[in-house]
């Protein structure tokens, strides 16, 4: 259960979290200032997280130990939706990923629902999704692949908490590239990213999945800022998901965002590792190596308001493809350009 108090005592909540946080320590999971947190929160204030899952119970397993982790893990409610099986194949996988599930002990409350007929990811997530934030008005949201930081909670819930009344604020990611930088805190751009992830009911109650509609919709500017300058296709999946050639769901909820002229909060360092790019999940591709630095475990990190799109987060995301990804196909041009342009508005800003 969700723990309650008073509505007088809303006002203390975020001071509460602070002091907690500042103090605790990644060797103090089990502190007196971690349950003194969890007695004070209110309502629906922290998560609930959601957990979806299909096949996998390694990957199930690895995930749901990591989350264990994390000093709120016992006080925390975890709703986990376990998809059907797809083909025959799948059952005996499904069977184990439940076992998996079901064997999971540590959080204050672990409830698992098993879908007797496989709904496909993209519906898996969305109508879950939907079911959670409705009932609590905010949801944290982990799928089956992401192995998270112990302060990965305290990052989400402290955001969510610190966001929530902020309108052009629409979504929280605990990911982020590694862009290698020793700056603490969180930054706000257009794009969305779904490893680890939160929001609130009254954002995700505008949520659209209408491919036809957004192409309708979309201009040539519109689209070239979609793709973050006409850096990265994005607006390729809304085709094949018009054409019927793909059946996801977060570039949907990323379009609802922008459509809507809203931002999203991604920390300066990530919280959280994608696990899933091996092959096994539905729409991840084998990557031989994914490259990706140690996790953040800043468990107080700093939070600012914002009303505007960060500065640098196109050009410092731009660089880190260029260097990473489109170096090695000879892009060294597009490189320098980008390189320029980041100098140039580093030294306006000094």
């Amino acid at each position: 259960m969700i723990c309650s108090v008073l509505p007088n005592k809303l006002s203390n909540f975020r001071g509460a979290f602070t002091r907690f946080a500042q103090k605790i320590t990644k060797h103090e999971f089990f502190s007196q200032e971690t349950q003194y947190y969890a007695r004070s929160c209110s309502a629906g204030k922290v998560g609930p997280n959601l957990f979806t899952a299909f096949r996998r119970p390694e990957h199930t397993r690895a995930t749901l130990e990591a989350l264990l982790k994390s000093p709120l893990a016992e006080h925390s409610t975890v709703y986990a939706f376990l998809d059907g099986p797809k083909t025959e194949g799948d059952v005996s996988a499904v069977a184990e990923t439940r076992a998996v599930l079901e064997a999971t002990k540590g959080f204050k409350d672990l409830q698992v629902s098993v879908s007797e007929t496989n709904r496909g990811l993209a519906s898996s997530i969305t109508s879950s999704v939907s079911q959670v934030v409705d009932d609590a008005g905010r949801v944290i949201m982990i799928e089956d692949d992401i192995v998270t930081s112990p302060a990965f909670l305290h990052y989400m819930n402290k955001s969510l908490s610190f966001y929530e009344h902020s309108s052009h604020i629409w979504h929280v990611s605990g990911y982020a590239p590694d862009y290698q930088e020793q700056i603490r805190g969180a930054y706000a751009w257009r794009a969305m990213n779904c490893w680890g992830w939160g929001t609130w009911k009254d954002r995700w109650q505008h949520f659209e999945k209408n491919p036809q509609k957004l192409i309708s919709e979309f201009n040539a500017e519109d689209i070239h800022r979609f793709n973050i300058d006409g850096v990265k296709n994005f607006w390729n999946q809304v085709q094949l998901n018009a054409a019927g050639a793909m059946d996801t769901w977060a570039i949907f909820w990323y379009a609802t965002i922008f459509k809507k002229n809203g931002l999203c909060m991604s920390p300066r360092h990530s919280y959280v590792h994608n696990i899933g790019f091996d092959g096994s999940g539905e729409n991840c591709v084998a990557l031989a190596n994914l490259a990706q630095g140690g996790l953040n475990h800043d468990e107080n990190p700093p939070l600012v308001p914002v009303v505007t799109e960060d500065a640098l987060a196109v050009e410092r995301y731009q660089l880190f493809l260029y260097e990473t990804v489109f170096k090695a196909v000879g892009r060294e041009a597009d490189l320098a350009k980008v390189r320029a342009r980041t100098a140039q508005i580093v030294a306006a800003m000094r």
